[in-house]
């Protein structure tokens, strides 16, 4: 493991309990009517603390985030 370690193939991060903590997770999906209201969706949310991730999937305009409630 030392060996592993030291040679940076492998890392150890450290997770939250999010049960232990009383924290509640949330991941929300929502198709957009056009690429100008994903970009106003973006814009609006990307300083919010409480977003953890928020994902642009292709093919669509789909916005999804992972977030802490």
């Amino acid at each position: 493991m030392d060996k592993l370690l030291n040679s940076e193939s492998i890392k150890i991060k450290p997770l939250i309990n999010t049960e232990k903590l009383k924290i509640i997770t949330a991941i929300i999906a929502m198709e957009l009517e056009s690429a100008e209201a994903l970009e106003r969706m973006l814009e609006r949310f990307k300083d919010c603390p409480r977003i953890i991730k928020f994902f642009v999937t292709t093919g669509g305009y789909i916005f999804v985030c992972f977030n802490i409630c």
